[in-house]
């Protein structure tokens, strides 16, 4: 089943991440910097920060979605495999600044607060 789905650099598309979970569909899109750290090998260490939005339906009403604002910061590493491939291994955390939506992931008590994730995959350049 698939349950993410990450459009990054592609075009006019800085990073899009559509995240699919029974009954609480979410899409988030944001916009964050990254800083190569150079180590002169294949392996890059980077950091990051950022903007996004989370829409998702609305808590307590079924019929309407809602939009949450989140800062985001990451920290991963890029293994280049070859010229046009590599893989990487990424955690961050984002701040939501409101909890309006399910998709936050947050408890619907929460006005505001942390969500962390870790990830990993292969990125393809052009």
């Amino acid at each position: 089943m698939l349950t993410t789905l990450r459009i990054k650099n592609l075009a006019l598309v800085a990073d899009l991440t559509l995240e699919l979970q029974p009954g609480y569909n979410a899409i988030s899109g944001d916009v964050s910097a990254t800083y190569d750290i150079s180590t002169g090998s294949n392996l890059t260490p980077y950091v990051g920060a950022g903007l996004g939005l989370t829409s998702s339906q609305k808590r307590g009403d079924t019929t309407k979605n809602e939009s949450d604002v989140y800062v985001n910061a990451v920290l991963g590493a890029d293994y280049r495999i070859t010229d046009s491939i590599s893989a990487y291994v990424e955690g961050g955390g984002k701040y939501y600044l409101s909890n309006k939506g399910y998709g936050t992931g947050l408890a619907t008590a929460d006005k505001s607060g942390f969500n962390l994730g870790a990830k990993a995959g292969v990125k393809f350049f052009f």
